[in-house]
């Protein structure tokens, strides 16, 4: 394994997530079967980040990698935020599960944060923040297989792994 591949690993270890979801699960409105999901759900992200690290691990790949592991889970939380805020504007709870799986990634991010050149991650944050508020209405994020979409009412953004954001 490679220096930066362990580092990624370390970032992410076994210790800090299961660590995250304790926390998370203090005090927590999720009933057991909702839990085990949920640590299912995170332990499936934390898992294929590593393996695909592992694979680019021999390349000089493997933070541009991270990098966009990075944007695609940030895009899965800013889905999940966006329907928060939707229930909230609609004076309706959010659905716990909703709020949980948000805070899990939010946790997750965090640690990934770490791994990522900190003028890479400002590049990141800032991209996807400028064109989730230059959207009309949204955003609307969708991941498709390879494809990060960020669509509103006058704009869509895709994103594909590996290359830069197109306009359609």
């Amino acid at each position: 394994m490679s220096v930066e591949a362990k580092r990624i690993e370390d970032f992410v270890s076994e210790e800090k997530l299961s660590g995250l979801m304790d926390y998370l699960f203090t005090d927590c409105a999720l009933d057991d079967e909702q839990r085990q999901a949920l640590r299912y759900e995170a332990q499936c992200w934390k898992q294929d980040l590593l393996d695909q690290a592992a694979i680019f691990e021999e390349t000089d790949q493997l933070s541009s990698y991270i990098a966009l592991k990075f944007m695609e889970l940030k895009a899965r939380w800013i889905v999940l935020n966006a329907r928060i805020q939707d229930a909230n504007r609609m004076l309706v709870s959010p659905d716990p599960q909703l709020m949980y799986r948000s805070s899990a990634l939010s946790g997750i991010l965090g640690m990934l944060e770490g791994g990522i050149d900190p003028a890479r991650l400002q590049v990141i944050n800032d991209s996807l923040a400028q064109q989730a508020s230059s959207l009309e209405e949204g955003p609307y994020v969708l991941i498709e297989g390879d494809q990060i979409i960020i669509e509103g009412k006058q704009k869509v953004m895709i994103y594909k792994k590996g290359s830069g954001a197109s306009d359609h």
